[in-house]
C-alpha cells in the first residue's frame, strides 16, 4: 500500500504541482502581455488625441493670423492699438481678452479700467507683458501706480496682489 502510495504521489500529484506552477507562470507572462498591450492602445489613444488637439491649435492660431492681418488691413494700426480687445472680441469668436504690447514694453490694451475680465488680465499678466520696472528694494512693494505708454494710450496700472505669483 505503502509502494501505491509513493507511486501515486510520484506519478500523479508531482507532475500536477510542477503544471499548476507552470500554469501560475504562463498567467503572469499573459497578464503582462495584455498590461502591454493595453498600455500601446492607451498610448496610440492618448497620441491621437494630441495630434488632433495640436492640429486644432494650430487651426485657431492661423485663424486668428488671418484675422489680426484683415484688421490691420482696414484699420490704422494706431487706432486699432487702442480699441484691439473690443474689436476682437467683436469679430473672433475665441477671444476673450485681446491685449496689445509693443516692441518696448508699453502695454497698450487693454485698459485695466475697463470690464472685468480685463482688468483680471491686466493685474495677472501686466507685469509679464510690460516692460520691466526697477525694483526699490526687495521686501519693499510697490505701490504707486505704474503707467505704460504715453498719454494718449491707456494707462496700465500694476499693483501687487497678494496671493497671485508675480
Amino acid at each position: 500500500m505503502k509502494r501505491v502510495a509513493l507511486v501515486f504521489v510520484l506519478a500523479v500529484f508531482a507532475p500536477s504541482l510542477v503544471l499548476a506552477w507552470l500554469a501560475v507562470r504562463s498567467l503572469r507572462d499573459q497578464q503582462f502581455l495584455l498590461e502591454r498591450q493595453q498600455s500601446l492602445l492607451y498610448q496610440g489613444v492618448a497620441d491621437a488625441v494630441a495630434n488632433g488637439v495640436q492640429n486644432a491649435l494650430a487651426e485657431n492660431q492661423r485663424n486668428f493670423t488671418l484675422k489680426v492681418a484683415a484688421l490691420l488691413r482696414n484699420r490704422d494700426a494706431q487706432e486699432l492699438a487702442r480699441s484691439f480687445d473690443d474689436v476682437l472680441r467683436k469679430d473672433w469668436p475665441l477671444a476673450q481678452v485681446g491685449f496689445v504690447v509693443t516692441l518696448t514694453g508699453d502695454f497698450l490694451c487693454p485698459s485695466p479700467y475697463g470690464r472685468p475680465e480685463a482688468r483680471l488680465f491686466c493685474a495677472d499678466n501686466g507685469r509679464f507683458l510690460a516692460k520691466p520696472r526697477k525694483r526699490r528694494g526687495l521686501l519693499e512693494p510697490e505701490t504707486e501706480p505704474q503707467c505704460a505708454g504715453s498719454g494718449q494710450h491707456a494707462c496700465a496700472i500694476f499693483l501687487p496682489r497678494a496671493g497671485r505669483f508675480q
